[in-house]
């Protein structure tokens, strides 16, 4: 039997655990603030991988991004 069309049941599976483990758990601010470093962290493995070059455009993209993440999680880190 092929089970070429199941690769992509165990990654996402694992996801939707991940995601509903880590809401349960922890500030679902900071978790959503993380969650706009998943572009990042995927066009950094493609640079360091060696089948990307890091482009100008894609600086401009991980400092917005940054800056996005630190916008969204600014009233988490000002109150005690």
């Amino acid at each position: 039997m092929n089970c070429t069309g199941l690769t992509g049941y165990w990654p996402y599976g694992s996801l939707i655990f991940l995601w509903d483990a880590a809401m349960k758990r922890g500030d679902p601010r900071i978790i959503c603030a993380l969650a706009y470093l998943t572009p990042l962290l995927s066009t950094l493995v493609l640079v360091f991988g060696g089948d990307k070059p890091l482009t100008g455009t894609s600086l401009i993209a991980m400092v917005l991004i940054i800056s996005g993440a630190a916008i969204g999680s600014l009233d988490v880190f000002r109150r005690k």
